[in-house]
This record gives C-alpha cells, sequence and structure tokens, in this order.
C-alpha cells in the first residue's frame, strides 16, 4: 500500500513539472493594435533635370486610410478641405513661376502654393489609392527683379534644387501641445508632422515627399516654328510662282519664232 502511494505521489510530482514547463514555455498570445491610419505621398517618374523657364507635369501617388471619406474643396478658407501643392525649391526660395500677393499683412509668393492640385470629393466607393497629375512651371533665368529684392535666389543653373510634394489637410479637431488629431471621424498621430494654426483660426496639417538632387540647365535653344499655315500660304506662293514663270518663258519663245514667208505671186 505504502508502494503504491509512493508510485502515485510520484507520478502526480512529474504531470505537475511537465505542466508548469508547459506553461512556461507556452507564448503568451495578446492582441495586436492596428498601426494608427496615415496617409501615403509618393512621386511617380519625378523629373531628374529642370531648366528655366520649362513646365513640368508632376504626378503624385496618395494613399489614404482605408475608406476614409475626403471632402471636395469649396470657395473660401473655411475648411474642411484638402489639396495637393508641388514646388521646385532650395532653401527659402522658391523656383515655382509666382507673383507677390498681401495675405494678412504679409506679402507671400505664390509659387509656393498656386500650383496644386484641389481636392475633389474622394468617396468611401473610390480606390484608397490615387494618381494625381498638376503641372509646374519654372522661373525664368534671370528671374523677376522683384524677387531678388525680396529675397529669392536666382534659380541656380548647373547646381541642384528639391522638389516638394505635400498634402495638406485643412480643418482637423487637434488641441495645441496634443499627441493626436482627428480627421473625418479617425484619429491620427502628429509624430514628426507639421501642424499649424493658420490666421483663420483653424488647425491644418501637411504631409511631404522631398526630392533631392535635381539637375538645373540651361535653357534649350528655341527653334523658330513655322506655323502649319503659313507652311500652306508659302507652297501656294510658289506654285504660282513657277506657274507664271512658266507662263512667261512660253510667252517669249512665241514671241521670238519668225512669221512664215509671203508666198510669191504666179
Amino acid at each position: 500500500m505504502k508502494q503504491w502511494i509512493r508510485i502515485t505521489t510520484s507520478l502526480v510530482a512529474v504531470i505537475s513539472v511537465i505542466l508548469a514547463s508547459v506553461a512556461i514555455q507556452a507564448p503568451s498570445v495578446e492582441a495586436q493594435a492596428e498601426p494608427p491610419p496615415t496617409f501615403g505621398i509618393e512621386l511617380v517618374d519625378p523629373p531628374t533635370t529642370i531648366y528655366p523657364g520649362g513646365s513640368y507635369d508632376i504626378k503624385v501617388r496618395v494613399t489614404r486610410p482605408s475608406g476614409m471619406v475626403l471632402p471636395a474643396w469649396r470657395p473660401g478658407v473655411d475648411p474642411p478641405k484638402w489639396e495637393i501643392r508641388v514646388y521646385f525649391y532650395e532653401g527659402l526660395s522658391c523656383y515655382n513661376q509666382g507673383e507677390w500677393t498681401e495675405i494678412g499683412g504679409d506679402l507671400l509668393y505664390t509659387g509656393w502654393w498656386v500650383w496644386r492640385f484641389r481636392g475633389d470629393s474622394w468617396t468611401a466607393a473610390m480606390d484608397d489609392t490615387r494618381e494625381f497629375t498638376i503641372n509646374v512651371k519654372v522661373v525664368e533665368h534671370p528671374r523677376p527683379a522683384e524677387d531678388i529684392e525680396r529675397g529669392m535666389n536666382e534659380i541656380p543653373i548647373g547646381g541642384e534644387v528639391r522638389l516638394k510634394v505635400r498634402l495638406r489637410l485643412r480643418g482637423m479637431t487637434y488641441t495645441e501641445g496634443a499627441d493626436n488629431f482627428e480627421y473625418y471621424g479617425q484619429t491620427f498621430e502628429v509624430g514628426g508632422l507639421n501642424i499649424e494654426k493658420s490666421p483663420a483660426d483653424y488647425w491644418h496639417i501637411d504631409y511631404d515627399k522631398v526630392m533631392t538632387g535635381i539637375g538645373v540647365s540651361e535653357a534649350p535653344a528655341v527653334a523658330f516654328e513655322i506655323p502649319l499655315i503659313a507652311k500652306i500660304g508659302i507652297g501656294i506662293v510658289v506654285i504660282v510662282a513657277i506657274i507664271a514663270a512658266i507662263v512667261v518663258i512660253k510667252k517669249r519663245k512665241v514671241a521670238e519664232i519668225p512669221p512664215p514667208p509671203t508666198p510669191t505671186s504666179i
């Protein structure tokens, strides 16, 4: 009887050790928190070289949080709205064509923002990733004297500039200093994003994508191109001149032929 008790006790001890070992080795299963929503920006086949006065179509690919709805642009400064800006720059010099305008008492260069796509109604039924094409015109060289007087540099021919794409969201719910903001029912992390309060007393935040090392070359020589209608007109004039010359030559040849001799009387 005592032997049976010893065997039973030993078995219980062994089983307890095995169970304890399994409990130690079993991985703890924790619920994985979903990453916070965010927007993605990507340049598609951007130019590697530009020249003064050139015009470029910049393709931008934007990805939104799945199924999120974004509002269409409305006139005026009131949010909410969204836009995509594109500009060539270096430091505080913008190399997009623009002019100077006063906003809120400050004189600002419009080249920083006028080359843009004003957001449309991005509904839940649409794809979460879309491509946009934004045309940008580069400043001439030399650029207007007013630009230089107000602190802009000449575009560096033979040097390099940067290209920035900026997705700007306006009118989010945000408390200054907070780590998160809300936009159309979703919560986003501020992280390293640029968030500011506008003179119109609403918040806006920027998602940026920057490409460096874009070369600047001299503007290509402009060949004189004759319009098609002018080419047709010149062709007609040439043909008429040729025909007129042929007629004149034929008349001269006829005039040079002597008249037939007068028959003598029999």
